[in-house]
């Protein structure tokens, strides 16, 4: 596993990716349940401005995934991270493609 390249710095794209990486991988890496994660939004285009951009962290779990557990998962997420604005789904929504920023 890799750490986070304190070269970055968290105002570039480059290193809020890694940034985020590193807290995925912290706060979820091993978890039961937990499938991927995505950075999405601002962050990923050219209008990311790093003093008022929230950044967007779509996380995938298995169906089967204890919600209360994650859901206190989650909070430890977003403490480290006050900027994030995180959205859960779960695999069969994924699947589905259901995402409130999709359209159907």
């Amino acid at each position: 596993m890799s750490s986070n390249n304190s070269s970055e710095s968290p105002r570039t794209t480059a290193g809020l990716t890694a940034q985020i990486r590193s807290l995925v991988r912290r706060t979820f890496e091993g978890r039961p349940g937990f499938v991927a994660a995505y950075l999405y939004g601002s962050a990923l285009r050219d209008d990311y401005q790093p003093d008022c951009s929230d950044t967007d962290v779509l996380l995938i779990f298995e169906d089967s995934t204890e919600k209360q557990s994650l859901y206190d998962s989650i909070k430890g997420f977003v403490s480290e991270q006050r900027t994030v604005d995180v959205t859960i789904i779960f695999m069969s929504e994924f699947m589905q493609r259901v995402h409130p920023g999709w359209s159907r």
